[in-house]
């Protein structure tokens, strides 16, 4: 596909990370002369609101990331294809697991997208030792193998995930790149000394 566009595409699993995650990385971008599109399945009305604020295309998406459903992906994967056929952008930027495996695959004819991916995580297909998950394991190491062969830049969020993948031969080491976390905007979130007397505060998930 031959693409002199300046259109700038970010793939996820969740519209609303954008606004909590991304958003500073697309203002930059846009920036720098991209127009920047979000594809998601999903997104709070506050958060699209955000983005529409910001100039910032939402396109919808059909990927159900919670789901392990073989045809659901392969729906996915299509969805995805018809969107960066229609939007025709020179880079993808995409995270989390399913939506860099459905990036990876929608553009293996699109030699001339350039393909940034950000692996925050392990996730489950690697944490959670089930007899489905071991199941699913080896056909998305293939997976993972196909998308990172044809990208350009893997960033990953702590060096035991790089190491990890990169001991699973899954892409050449050059390609991979450790960053420190998704960033803070420190004009939105300023310092502040300590208060004088003391705070109890737990920080927690629930998973």
């Amino acid at each position: 596909m031959k693409n002199n566009s300046r259109n700038f595409l970010f793939v996820s699993g969740s519209g609303d990370t954008f606004v909590w995650f991304r958003l500073d990385l697309m203002k930059e971008i846009q920036n720098s002369g991209f127009n920047i599109y979000a594809a998601a399945p999903t997104i709070s009305k506050e958060n699209l609101q955000i983005l529409n604020n910001h100039n910032i295309c939402l396109v919808s998406l059909d990927l159900q990331r919670k789901y392990l459903n073989p045809l659901s992906f392969i729906c996915s994967i299509f969805s995805l294809r018809k969107v960066i056929k229609s939007l025709k952008p020179s880079h993808i930027f995409s995270y989390m697991h399913k939506s860099i495996l459905a990036t990876g695959l929608a553009t293996l004819f699109f030699s001339d997208v350039k393909k940034y991916y950000m692996v925050a995580g392990l996730g489950h297909l690697f944490e959670r030792n089930t007899f489905l998950m071991n199941l699913i394991q080896k056909p998305a190491l293939i997976l993972f193998k196909i998308t990172f062969n044809s990208a350009n830049r893997i960033f990953f969020q702590n060096t035991d995930d790089f190491q990890h993948f990169l001991s699973l031969s899954l892409f050449a080491e050059t390609k991979g790149k450790v960053v420190n976390g998704s960033g803070v905007n420190l004009d939105k979130f300023k310092y502040s000394k300590l208060p004088s007397q003391p705070i109890f505060m737990t920080m927690g998930r629930l998973l």
